[in-house]
């Protein structure tokens, strides 16, 4: 299966181009669910599913690949199934790289942008059973001397178990103003001009979104705090921790963090003519070097 590219961050469009595309997204989840879902019946009630049953699935999920990328015109996607059985299937559609030519397929690396909260949970829930970290203990245990931690909303308040279930109130960075800003001005530099504790800067003294654990609001900014308690935690990078727990023992050769500007076989991202970040349409060029 196709196995996404790490990344710290998110690149979003203007709220109503990312509003699109999330709809899109979807959209198209849902319908590809339900599609297999109804497959993953009729497999089941034969006493003996077939291998032409089977066949059946893998071309109808193609087709149905097929038709959402003509239907919402994106340029590609990937697609992956794993039935109750345990059997699994993948479908590519579309472009990698409209402008090269270069067809989608089921190698095809992308930025996994929030898909990577699934490896911060993993992570912090596998270090919980271990005993290194308490999901119901205060942040302030591993970032309290960080001389910006009283800076933070509801600082002294705020667990683990609060900031991976997006009922912190943090608000998000990502959505602020003041980032799209700071992007715009800095993305063309070489090295990584947002280091993780630089993000956490944008949500400084801003009033909390709502009390502590009475509401939810989704916030990158959690997850980023989440990684910073974890390398405090361990003593070793955030990377390093998915790696030998993740990456290595599930074979996932494919996956990577996306700390440099080069990435082998990524594909092509495309943006909103009228971003908020001032990023140009095309985001990778020919070299897979990101714009």
């Amino acid at each position: 299966m196709r196995k996404p590219v790490l990344t710290q961050g998110k690149i979003i469009l203007s709220s109503l181009a990312g509003l699109r595309i999330r709809t899109v997204i979807l959209t198209l989840f849902l319908l590809l669910l339900i599609l297999t879902w109804l497959f993953s019946l009729l497999i089941t009630s034969q006493p003996n599913p077939t291998s032409a049953v089977t066949s059946d699935l893998v071309e109808y999920f193609q087709s149905a690949l097929n038709a959402f990328q003509k239907q919402y015109g994106f340029p590609g996607a990937t697609a992956a199934y794993v039935l109750p059985d345990g059997t699994a299937g993948v479908a590519a559609t579309g472009f990698a790289d409209i402008e090269a030519g270069t067809p989608m397929t089921v190698q095809s690396r992308m930025l996994s942008a929030s898909l990577g909260k699934t490896f911060v949970g993993a992570t912090a829930v596998a270090l919980a059973r271990k005993g290194i970290l308490d999901l119901d203990f205060p942040v302030s245990q591993w970032l309290g001397d960080r001389k910006w931690f009283t800076r933070l909303p509801n600082h002294d308040a705020i667990t683990l178990r609060h900031l991976l279930t997006h009922s912190s109130e943090l608000p998000d960075h990502v959505h602020l103003d003041s980032f799209a800003t700071e992007v715009s001005r800095k993305w063309r530099e070489n090295d990584n001009p947002f280091p993780p504790e630089s993000l956490i800067w944008f949500i400084l003294d801003i009033p909390p979104l709502f009390e502590v654990d009475k509401g939810w609001a989704y916030t990158d900014t959690g997850y980023i705090l989440i990684g910073l308690v974890i390398e405090k935690a361990t003593g070793r990078s955030y990377y390093d921790e998915i790696k030998e727990r993740f990456l290595t023992p599930l074979g996932l050769t494919l996956t990577a963090p996306a700390d440099r500007r080069f990435l082998p076989g990524l594909a092509a991202g495309y943006m909103a003519a009228d971003n908020a970040f001032g990023f140009p349409r095309k985001t990778t060029t020919l070299k897979n070097d990101l714009n």
